[in-house]
């Protein structure tokens, strides 16, 4: 970008793009634009601006115009890779990723997605083929190594401290992006079922992750008397306080403050659109078990997945098969009060399928 003028203008886009103003830095790459129609830079940052609006089929449009105007673009191959992703064109992705590496072979991040394609088209081999070729190209990277563990079977968590910078991120404006935009209902599900299957009022309840307290909302005052929640996220716990339904609020891990209780605590805990970050969970079931006394209900929900094991998404996210649920309630003492297919949200043009499940404590784990 030789001229001054639109470098100038192009170094605002950049600074209100990162201030999450897409509006004036969409303006500027349109100013730029118009003296410079092949600013290839301007254009790419209008694509990123228009998946990050969710504009996803538009973004693909504008990436490919990119490479138009240079075939070897780095920056245009993975904007597109991700567009078409984001509109579930996974085979195609795959072939830009593959392109993009050919161009640079250090890309982590065209590595990264190429691997995260080869998750969504069914070659988890390959994937981990890819998201070890990435590490070997960039020891330190955290989603490459917590990809590469998760597809080995290790089941490693995600980097704690980055879930809890990403939900403190979006602390005030997450619960209303969850349940206007992506019709997020699990709280209010697992409430109805919760009325349906246990029609008296609990005397302690548990939120495990509990966010912004949607739970909380969800069960009155006359079916819960105390609600304790836990949760990663420092704000999220501060939003959730001032809403004044919940007794004890902790920011810190679940299985932490699990371990902390005392026995039979609790007779009831919940825990909605949680374990799709956590991956294994035997460490929680042990624990809630633990928790509480005989006869008391366990409810959460998980992402579904036909096969009967926890693994690994494409988004990053683990889903959970009923064979292992129930390997793990006969292992630590639960049985199925019920289990349902449920949307948990609306992404991308369509419905991510999870599961509500209902367990009941009846006897002490081994």
């Amino acid at each position: 970008m030789a001229n001054s003028d639109l470098n100038e203008r192009f170094i605002k886009a950049r600074y209100f793009f990162g201030k999450g103003d897409f509006r004036n830095a969409a303006q500027h790459c349109r100013q730029i634009l118009a003296e410079d129609d092949k600013c290839l830079d301007a254009i790419i940052l209008l694509g990123t601006i228009a998946k990050r609006t969710g504009a996803h089929a538009r973004a693909v449009s504008v990436f490919e115009h990119a490479l138009t105007l240079d075939a070897n673009s780095v920056g245009a191959h993975l904007g597109l890779g991700s567009a078409l992703a984001a509109v579930g064109k996974w085979d195609r992705a795959a072939s830009v990723y593959e392109k993009a590496i050919a161009l640079d072979p250090k890309s982590a991040d065209a590595r990264i997605g190429y691997g995260t394609a080869q998750i969504a088209t069914g070659d988890r081999a390959g994937a981990l083929a890819s998201f070890e070729e990435c590490l070997g190209v960039q020891p330190s990277n955290e989603a490459a190594a917590f990809m590469a563990a998760a597809l080995r079977g290790q089941g490693l968590p995600p980097n704690a401290r980055t879930i809890r910078t990403s939900f403190d991120r979006y602390a005030e404006t997450f619960e209303g992006h969850l349940v206007d935009v992506l019709g997020y209902r699990m709280p209010f599900l697992m409430a109805e079922t919760l009325t349906i299957e246990h029609p008296s009022p609990f005397a302690a309840v548990l939120d495990l992750g509990c966010g912004t307290g949607l739970m909380g909302d969800s069960l009155s005052p006359d079916r819960a008397t105390v609600i304790d929640g836990v949760d990663l996220a420092p704000r999220m716990i501060e939003v959730t306080r001032r809403k004044g339904r919940y007794g004890k609020l902790v920011a810190g891990d679940i299985v932490d403050y699990l371990r902390a209780c005392t026995p039979g605590s609790y007779d009831l805990v919940v825990s909605a659109d949680v374990f799709i970050y956590v991956g294994p969970l035997e460490p929680v079931f042990s624990e809630v078990a633990r928790v509480l006394s005989a006869g008391s209900l366990f409810c959460f929900s998980v992402e579904h997945t036909a096969t009967d094991d926890y693994e690994v998404q494409a988004s990053s996210r683990y889903a959970h098969g009923v064979g292992y649920i129930d390997r793990l309630s006969k292992r630590f003492g639960y049985e199925r009060v019920t289990s349902s297919l449920a949307p948990l949200r609306h992404e991308n043009g369509s419905d991510i399928i999870g599961r509500l499940e209902l367990l009941r404590r009846v006897i002490a784990p081994d």
